[in-house]
């Protein structure tokens, strides 16, 4: 399940006002050395999304995804939007061998 809050929605008003709204992907971004986040980008339902009509916009992820996250929440403030889910993406983290440099000192 995909849950927004009513900052996020306001700040997407924003954004799309006097223009088409896209749907709004929630995927997993490469996240450096703290391993991979969630993110959100403009693009089109494919086979294999799941996809859910929030206030007006169309939110959409791989079926694959949430069932390894489960629900997401998409949050936004003064900076932008953070997405929190449920679960932890997998391969998240630093090793003392990876060279990120600083996480095992």
């Amino acid at each position: 399940m995909i849950e927004v809050t009513n900052e996020a929605i306001a700040k997407l008003e924003e954004h799309f006002e006097g223009q088409d709204r896209a749907p709004i992907r929630v995927y997993a971004a490469s996240g450096g050395c703290s391993g991979p986040m969630l993110g959100l980008a403009l693009d089109e339902v494919k086979a294999g999304d799941a996809s859910t009509e929030i206030q007006g916009f169309t939110f959409i992820a791989e079926e694959k995804l949430l069932e390894v996250v489960g629900d997401v929440n998409i949050h936004a403030n003064e900076h932008g939007f953070q997405v929190a889910s449920q679960n932890p993406l997998p391969g998240g983290g630093c090793d003392c061998n990876s060279g990120c440099g600083g996480c095992c000192s």
